[in-house]
C-alpha cells in the first residue's frame, strides 16, 4: 500500500466570484460552503470513483 503525500497545494481560485458569501454554493449544494470544502468534496468523490488521476497533476 502506498502513502499519499501532498507536498504543495495552491488554494488560489483565480477569477471566480462563487465564494461562500454568494448564494451560488447554496443553490448547488443546499448550504453555503467554502472553496476549501468544495475542493475537498471533489477530491473525495474522485478518490471514491477511481478518477483521482484526472484531477491531480
Amino acid at each position: 500500500r502506498e502513502d499519499i503525500v501532498i507536498f504543495d497545494v495552491s488554494m488560489r481560485i483565480p477569477g471566480s466570484p462563487g465564494t461562500m458569501f454568494t448564494p451560488y454554493s447554496a443553490y448547488l449544494y443546499g448550504d453555503a460552503i467554502s472553496y476549501g470544502e468544495r475542493i475537498a468534496m471533489e477530491i473525495k468523490k474522485a478518490s471514491e470513483t477511481g478518477e483521482l488521476g484526472k484531477i491531480c497533476t
